[in-house]
């Protein structure tokens, strides 16, 4: 018999960073397994804003088969023109693997067999108002239950030190 305990954790956990990866990269067997992708081999990081993130990870059935359904929204305020391109380039493509990690803990969602789509809306409105943005989203389904872990020692220097350029 199992005891689950329903009281709140005594920290808070907030979405910090993004990284996508090339799911070519990231097995299925892998991201089974639990192993993470190769710290640094990321295409994209990006920081988030935790009080617009927007995360839905929903268990669903379809055939009496369970999948995981994702489906990651925030916006992305830094509109130069070279990050333009950069998002422009990653649009509406079907081949990313993604660590979302937070404060403390990280999940993996996405594989070679099962990649992830990043689209992107843009929300500009040339109106002066200082709230133009684009609109991130990624997409999926897996039959892998994202596990939460802690972050590890390589991905705790990439994402929480000062980067040298």
């Amino acid at each position: 018999m199992s005891h689950l305990c329903n009281i709140s954790e005594d920290f808070i956990r907030e979405a910090r960073y993004l990284l996508i990866f090339n799911a070519k990269d990231y097995s299925f067997n892998e991201n089974f397994k639990g192993n993470k992708p190769i710290a640094g081999t990321h295409l994209m990081r990006i920081e988030l804003h935790p009080h617009s993130f927007s995360r839905k990870i929903s268990l669903k059935t379809k055939d009496k088969n369970d999948y995981i359904d994702v489906n990651l929204k925030f916006p992305f305020l830094d509109l130069t023109p070279q990050n333009k391109e950069t998002l422009y380039n990653l649009h509406k493509k079907r081949e990313y693997a993604i660590i979302l990690a937070s404060n403390t803990e990280m999940i993996t969602l996405g594989n070679n067999r099962e990649p992830m789509t990043l689209s992107i809306d843009d929300e500009i409105n040339d109106n002066g108002s200082g709230k133009d943005s684009f609109s991130v989203t990624i997409t999926g389904q897996t039959i892998i239950f994202p596990r939460q872990s802690k972050i590890t020692d390589m991905f705790r220097v990439l994402l929480f030190t000062y980067p040298f350029e």
